[in-house]
């Protein structure tokens, strides 16, 4: 809740500063289901990653925010007793994009 309102506050922030580096986008999905390990066995989830070997420059902690909320989402709104949620990155125009696939209500547009 409030962790998240904080993150998102500071990445707004015309001067926020962040601590931007070269990032393994398929370190930071293992470090993601590493710490949803518990809730994916609680809910007998599959998360499907194919390795991307994709690297980006940028803030690590904000990123494993971002796509751990992604995730988190998939597996909280999925009906299904046991969810299967898929996960993948591609590079688009010079942007990282990081989509969820599950079988939820999803977001209106």
């Amino acid at each position: 809740g409030f962790d998240k309102l904080l993150h998102y506050t500071v990445v707004e922030s015309p001067d926020a500063v962040t601590d931007r580096h070269d990032v393994s986008v398929d370190e930071v999905l293992a470090e993601v289901l590493s710490s949803l390990d518990e809730q994916i066995r609680v809910k007998k989830a599959r998360v499907d990653y194919r390795a991307s070997g994709l690297t980006m420059n940028a803030d690590r902690s904000l990123l494993v925010a971002a796509i751990k909320n992604l995730v988190e989402n998939s597996l909280k709104f999925d009906p299904k007793p046991a969810p299967a949620v898929g996960v993948r990155a591609v590079m688009e125009g010079g942007w990282l994009a990081v989509s969820g696939s599950d079988a939820g209500p999803g977001i209106p547009p």
